[in-house]
């Protein structure tokens, strides 16, 4: 049951925040396909991970792949919101059964242009370094995250992609779902953050989890 609160709740366009991001996205990773991962990159990203007559089948299938991305990134976007959604929206309804999935896509939606505002940053500063002086370090190196800190962490250690993803960008994703979630009474800050703040963690530590052993398989 919708309390009566949360029905004249001003409805948000999200259709349009999502369209938004679906173009923003697609000419993201057309760019990305097109003007800066060279084949030289390519072969400087797969240099110390797989063997050198490997590396020519690698970047075949990477460029089908990145082509099949580019058309699918619309529906590769939904489907990574609703999941997200289903993420965050479960372990909250344990105490608040009211939250519907409208609520917490829109909320979802929104929070997405954090990670889209990460994605424009990278874009521009790869633009300024220029595709050619690109490599694995420059690549992978997020603005505003624990690799500022730990600068002498190499990109080869495993843990380097895990410390990228303890940014300022998260940060912010996770203070737009707080903050988007708040129903005085029912869900309160000093739960939700915490709370969100755990979700996220073990979503990221999922990925990294599942990335390190993609990694661990190329070799």
């Amino acid at each position: 049951m919708i309390r009566k609160k949360d029905r004249m709740e001003p409805s948000s366009p999200v259709w349009l925040m999502l369209c938004m991001l679906m173009v923003f996205y697609a000419v993201h990773a057309f760019l990305v396909d097109k003007w800066m991962m060279s084949d030289r990159l390519i072969r400087t990203l797969l240099e110390h991970r797989i063997e050198t007559f490997r590396t020519d089948f690698f970047i075949v299938k990477f460029r089908a792949l990145s082509r099949w991305s580019i058309l699918l990134s619309p529906l590769l976007l939904v489907l990574r919101l609703t999941f997200l959604t289903f993420w965050i929206q479960a372990p909250l309804m344990l105490k608040e059964m009211d939250l519907t999935f409208k609520t917490c896509y829109r909320v979802i939606v929104r929070a997405q242009f954090a990670h889209l505002a990460l994605s424009i940053f990278q874009a521009g500063r790869w633009i300024v370094l220029k595709p050619s002086t690109l490599d694995a370090a420059m690549l992978g190196m997020i603005p505003f995250s624990l690799l500022s800190v730990f600068k002498s962490v190499p990109s080869s250690n495993p843990l380097y992609p895990l410390l990228g993803q303890l940014n300022a960008f998260e940060a912010v994703w996770i203070t737009l779902v707080a903050e988007g979630l708040v129903r005085p009474g029912r869900l309160e800050r000093q739960f939700l953050y915490p709370t969100v703040s755990l979700l996220w963690f073990l979503l990221i530590l999922f990925q990294w989890t599942i990335g390190t052993v993609f990694i661990q398989w190329l070799q």
